[in-house]
């Protein structure tokens, strides 16, 4: 009960402050669960944090005359805020929490080596079982697919060059809008690119020649 009765006597922004911390605890974890299907409505979160975090500040400001303990309570309600932005956004987080989830779920379907692979057996095949979609880029149909892969559910599944000279790699795309991720699948010698296809991304390395790259 006094725990609960603190609570209720502390201002209002503090209580923000406490909330908006489980909320950020709440992102991570839905993130980490429901992965890309929850980028979007967690997406309030960061925002939600920086606007409570300057509401924290400014009571930790009016309070800096009215006692230690006042002011060592917003002191820390506002340092684990600034935490968790930072955390979700400088340092990338959220992208880092999606990489995990990938990985796991790739784990529970057989792990990344069948998944290489069966990737190096389809960089084998007669280009003339694919779907040509341009130079050097062609989409691999779905019987072509191995048990994991349908697994996986990617959105497609393509052959495609890196770069202009760079090796052919299977690539295993999902997510929409502004947000894409891809399992990129090349021999165990595979080196990324400094310039050329997802450069810009964020790229994960599970393994040789196995890499996660989230790109918009």
């Amino acid at each position: 009960m006094k725990g609960v009765n603190r609570i209720a006597q502390m201002p209002a922004n503090l209580k923000a402050g406490i909330l908006a911390i489980g909320l950020g605890v709440a992102y991570a974890a839905a993130l980490a669960i429901y992965g890309y299907m929850a980028t979007m409505p967690c997406m309030f979160a960061i925002p939600l944090l920086l606007i409570v975090g300057i509401w924290v500040f400014v009571g930790l400001v009016r309070r800096a005359g009215r006692g230690w303990a006042s002011v060592r309570v917003h002191l820390a309600v506002l340092l684990v805020i600034v935490a968790l932005s930072c955390f979700f956004t400088v340092f990338l987080g959220s992208i880092r929490i999606l990489d995990w989830r990938n990985r796991v779920v790739v784990a529970r379907t057989g792990g990344p080596e069948p998944l290489q692979s069966w990737a190096m057996e389809i960089l084998r095949k007669p280009r003339d079982t694919m779907l040509y979609e341009g130079p050097a880029d062609w989409r691999v149909p779905e019987e072509h697919w191995s048990q994991q892969v349908r697994r996986l559910g990617p959105k497609w599944v393509k052959i495609e060059p890196l770069s202009e000279s760079g090796p052919e790699v299977v690539t295993l795309l999902h997510g929409s809008g502004f947000l894409h991720w891809v399992i990129i699948l090349g021999p165990p010698d595979l080196v990324v690119p400094p310039n050329g296809r997802y450069a810009d991304g964020n790229w994960f390395r599970w393994r040789d020649g196995v890499y996660d790259c989230f790109t918009d």
